[in-house]
């Protein structure tokens, strides 16, 4: 994973923040994601450790009131809940489109914010490609 940051995921985090475009609140974060990444010692695993708790407190969350709210979009909307309402309709989202999770992704919750994204570059895809074909109707 640290060696596609490296290679791939930080050269584009550098690009975009010297996009004129962005604003400085969104550069401020992209530099603070540079700044993270590049600080990580890929031979000393105390680094490693850290990294992976620093994970687990931004994206799976520790306790209430001690971490942000982990990334499912259940837990953001007014039931406040994981697997209610808002998680079955995205998955009912996903498979209407074709899209099932599995594999490494089979026990998350399909309203996690990596995943919705993950749906998002799907469906950017499938619209790319539908465009290629002039087929503008789907």
């Amino acid at each position: 994973m640290l060696k596609t940051l490296n290679e791939s995921v930080i050269p584009a985090l550098k690009k975009d923040a010297d996009n004129p475009e962005l604003p400085e609140t969104m550069k401020q974060g992209i530099n603070n994601l540079i700044k993270y990444f590049s600080e990580i010692d890929t031979d000393n695993a105390q680094s490693l450790i850290q990294m992976g708790n620093d994970f687990t407190f931004l994206l799976r969350g520790i306790r209430k009131n001690y971490s942000p709210l982990p990334p499912y979009e259940s837990l953001y909307s007014p039931e406040k809940t994981l697997y209610g309402e808002t998680t079955q309709k995205v998955k009912h989202d996903y498979a209407e489109m074709g899209v099932e999770i599995d594999g490494i992704y089979s026990g998350e919750p399909p309203d996690h914010l990596g995943l919705e994204l993950e749906f998002m570059r799907h469906l950017c895809g499938m619209e790319m490609e539908y465009l290629k074909l002039n087929d503008n109707d789907r």
